[in-house]
């Protein structure tokens, strides 16, 4: 995922929940899942930044956890390359194609500033800034 998506530092995976989900309290008993969540943990292992999605979809405003780690004032690392050596990154067989990324977003960003303007719901207006971040980096790849 890291070299798919281009990130310069590692995912970490919990496929059976045991390292860290039970640990940071994010296992949805209803859904018997993990809830989405970004935390930023310090080399010290202290918590300095936690969001919970309310969904899958839900993502946090990646500044806002950033400002939290440039904040610890720790020099960056060099960038490795490549991907771990057990996976091999390909999309799924339900991933969206390339040419109807712009058209999703376009209509996640939409529907969510619709709710929004109606309701005053904070997620909503969270998730069409989304929407616009995902819309104007699929569409300036073209």
């Amino acid at each position: 995922m890291t070299e798919k998506l281009g990130i310069p530092f590692p995912l970490l995976s919990d496929p059976d929940g045991r390292g860290a989900i039970w640990e940071f309290g994010l296992w949805d008993e209803n859904g018997s899942i993990a809830r989405p969540a970004t935390i930023a943990v310090a080399p010290d292992g202290l918590e300095i930044g936690r969001f919970e999605g309310s969904d899958y979809a839900d993502r946090p405003v990646e500044e806002e956890i950033l400002e939290r780690v440039r904040n610890l004032g720790l020099r960056p690392r060099e960038l490795r390359s490549g991907v771990h050596p057990h996976v091999e990154p390909a999309a799924g067989e339900e991933a969206y194609p390339r040419y109807a990324l712009p058209i999703y977003f376009r209509a996640v960003r939409w529907s969510a500033r619709a709710i929004y303007d109606r309701t005053g719901l904070d997620d909503a207006r969270r998730i069409a800034e989304m929407g616009d971040r995902y819309y104007d980096a699929v569409t300036e790849e073209r």
